[in-house]
């Protein structure tokens, strides 16, 4: 007897990889992506953060070297002022004894 055809038959392709096992290669990608993100990110907010502190600091420097010059400055000015305070203070003396300069 002889056979007969069998028709047209669907030629299926089958992938090594499910629709599951795909899914789970991308979420592990993008996991892994995400992950990288998050950790340049955290390490530019790290970043940030030691820039900012350093502003910080230096700011404060710059207002306490301000500061410093400022008490610098008064000291000289008062000795100053001292010093001509006490020069005619000594003129006054000696036109008292009647010295003439």
């Amino acid at each position: 007897m002889a056979k007969g055809s069998k028709g047209i038959q669907k030629k299926t392709i089958k992938s090594s990889k499910t629709p599951s096992k795909l899914l789970k290669k991308t979420s592990k990608s993008t996991t892994s992506k995400i992950d990288k993100l998050d950790a340049s990110l955290d390490l530019s907010e790290i970043t940030l953060d030691l820039m900012n502190h350093e502003a910080a600091k230096q700011k404060k420097k710059s207002i306490l070297d301000h500061k410093d010059l400022k008490k610098d400055h008064d000291k000289d000015v008062a000795t100053q002022e001292t010093q001509k305070q006490n020069e005619g203070d000594m003129m006054k003396q000696l036109e008292m004894i009647g010295f003439k300069a």
